[in-house]
């Protein structure tokens, strides 16, 4: 790390955290706080949850998945398939459901629909999973950053936690998402520096296997392929419905724009540009396979597929550009973090303070925006505390985070999609079906182990929930809202277009390269 590497990092942070101190500045109520007085255009947020869903994990791990994971490759690209799916989904059923309601968080809308108990239950899981996965990816960000750094584990994770919490509390959602939308764009230029880095494009040598994207044989059921066409493709996308438009940290900013047709536009913008982002890194990763073909020296430096891009940089990057880069996988990070600590604040303040302490429900809207932010600082520093006690979950980074999320996010969509669309289901249903789909994925965690895909944690935990719940009438019924999809057919028309081209995308990839 020289002199101009340093100056770069630097002036990004200050600039960080200068933008969150005019974006703050203004702020009145936790309406402001959390949902940007609900004014917020939907380019913006569609921005923000780019920045947010392509995280440093993506821009390491995804890269190490394909270059250097033993049975990893370009299979991780059909993931991406899965996106347009699930935008059309939430846009349809999820997001006028929220808008309707007019809530502050999606675990209130189902108060409305069910009761405090389903409310609660689902605000409080949130919280622990998300505490937790949030210290996962703090942690496994400042390993990659120590590195080329030059810092011990340990304060690469007190600085990257530190800077992030101190905008976020400032901010508020507004300054999330404008420094999301600067991150985005440091993030992709960063990716596109590491590519220019490699110099030689030739994959020589390189395992045509590595090369494939698309694998129809397998199952992921029984026969070990847990990366095939049909896991990938229906777990992504009962995972991508649950954490865009389940997930607090990314349906926020959904509930930050002014009206429906605003959050849809945002969902349709980010089916249709999230795959180009996604093709930069792994075409990174793809990139670095043949380097480590062509450079047996570093590939012999390199015993762990996390550490395979810090290398890189550390070893193959120039000064001043390796601060670009460094800088990127720092926007990366933040971008990931803000959401999580201003979500977290959010339910606490929405879901169980004001729910159920009448004293604090009668707070001045100034008193409760300074516990807001109070309440972000406390969750920040607890997810940084988490960090401390991460484990190792998967080979790569980038599978680990993603098995965390497949545990839960099934069982949580069930429930909502029981909230919008059964007439049927009772609260004691529900919640008794949320923990009977939590329960089916733990047992295939620890029965099945690899031998079932953990993608088809999501299709089972999500059909397990829903049928439970819909079956299960304990309790009074209370009629739902029997929603109908509202989108407009032209944004249905252009996610399947997307859904058509991306596929079409990686089958003429696959063609080039094998």
């Amino acid at each position: 790390m020289g002199p101009l590497d340093w100056t770069v990092i630097a002036v990004y942070c200050a600039a960080i955290v200068a933008m969150a101190v005019v974006v703050g500045r203004g702020q009145a109520s936790r309406s402001d706080y959390y949902l940007g007085g609900r004014s917020v255009p939907a380019w913006q947020v569609a921005c923000s949850i780019l920045a947010t869903q392509i995280s440093a994990v993506s821009l390491v791990g995804g890269p190490a998945f394909i270059a250097a994971k033993t049975g990893g490759g370009l299979v991780w690209l059909q993931y991406e398939l899965a996106v347009p799916l699930a935008m059309g989904l939430i846009l349809a059923f999820l997001v006028p459901a929220f808008h309707a309601a007019r809530v502050t968080t999606v675990y209130e809308f189902l108060e409305a629909r069910f009761g405090p108990l389903a409310r609660t239950s689902l605000s409080v899981a949130f919280m622990l999973t998300r505490g937790m996965a949030t210290g996962v990816m703090l942690w496994t960000t400042a390993l990659m950053l120590a590195g080329p750094l030059g810092w011990n584990v340990s304060a690469t994770v007190a600085v990257l936690g530190g800077v992030s919490l101190l905008y976020t509390v400032i901010g508020g959602i507004r300054a999330d998402i404008i420094t999301d939308i600067v991150q985005l764009g440091v993030l992709w230029v960063g990716t596109l520096i590491c590519i220019a880095c490699v110099g030689d494009f030739s994959l020589a040598g390189v395992d045509p296997a590595r090369l494939r994207i698309l694998d129809f044989k397998g199952t992921g059921l029984g026969d070990g392929a847990t990366f095939a066409f049909l896991p990938m493709l229906l777990g992504g996308f009962f995972l991508y419905s649950s954490y865009y438009g389940c997930d607090q940290s990314q349906a926020q900013r959904l509930l930050a724009v002014p009206d429906v047709r605003s959050a849809q536009r945002a969902l349709l913008w980010n089916g249709l540009f999230r795959f180009p982002l996604a093709l930069t890194y792994c075409a990174f990763g793809v990139l670095l396979a043949g380097y480590l073909v062509r450079h047996p020296d570093f590939a012999a430096q390199v015993k762990d597929p996390n550490d395979l891009v810090p290398k890189f940089v550390l070893l193959a990057v120039p000064d001043g550009l390796r601060g670009v880069i460094l800088a990127g996988v720092l926007a990366a990070a933040m971008s990931s973090l803000d959401s999580a600590f201003n979500s977290l604040s959010a339910a606490t303040v929405e879901d169980v303070l004001r729910r159920y302490s009448p004293s604090f429900a009668r707070l001045e809207e100034r008193a409760m925006l300074r516990w807001s932010r109070v309440l972000t600082f406390v969750w920040g520093a607890a997810c940084t505390a988490v960090a401390f006690l991460t484990p190792r979950l998967a080979p790569t980074v980038i599978e680990g985070i993603n098995k965390i999320g497949s545990l839960t996010y099934g069982p949580i969509l069930g429930m909502f999609l029981l909230a919008v669309a059964s007439r049927r289901a009772t609260q004691w249903g529900a919640v008794t079906g949320l923990l009977a789909g939590v329960l089916t994925n733990l047992s295939l965690w620890l029965f099945a182990g690899d031998r079932v895909s953990w993608l088809w944690w999501n299709v089972a935990g999500c059909l397990t929930t829903a049928g439970v719940g819909q079956a299960l009438r304990i309790g009074p019924t209370a009629v739902g809202p029997g929603t109908r999809p509202d989108a407009p057919v032209r944004f249905m028309v252009l996610l399947g277009l997307a859904f058509v081209g991306i596929l079409g995308v990686c089958l003429a990839i696959q063609a080039v390269l094998t």
